[in-house]
């Protein structure tokens, strides 16, 4: 078994993911791993009705998983645009603060026909706040 990722997403950015609207997942930290590898796509519970996105229905759950092919530095302030984070820079800014981000590069999207359990990875007794490295199943 080789390490992968489970990583924590709200409904609505897992539906841009799953429709192909949104390429690039930015976050503050990065795995100490070489791409490409595994996410594995938890959809955290919603922050309004989960009738607001679609299709999203079954929150809490992994519903899919996606390559990370490649990661991007990103600074505070970066004012270009970065393809498809689907951020604003503002959204952006206020996200990474004074700091460095970085940009998690989506391909390969697989949604599952059935969500899993997060009990599919026995290692994990909790939903990441952010991500967590899991054991490719």
């Amino acid at each position: 078994m080789s390490k992968a990722v489970l990583i924590s997403i709200h409904p609505g950015w897992c539906e841009l993911i799953v429709t192909g609207a949104k390429t690039i997942e930015v976050r503050k930290t990065r795995p100490k791993m070489k791409t490409p590898f595994k996410c594995y796509i938890y959809c955290t519970k919603p922050k309004r009705r989960p009738d607001d996105f679609g299709f999203f229905v079954s929150e809490q759950k992994i519903i899919g998983e996606f390559t990370c092919d490649e990661i991007y530095s990103i600074w505070a302030g970066y004012t270009a645009n970065l393809g498809d984070d689907c951020l604003t820079f503002n959204e952006r800014e206020s996200y990474l603060g004074t700091g460095m981000g970085y940009g998690w590069h989506i391909s390969k999207v697989k949604l599952y026909t059935k969500p899993k359990e997060l009990s599919a990875f026995p290692q994990v007794r909790r939903p990441p706040l952010s991500w967590c490295y899991v054991e490719e199943g």
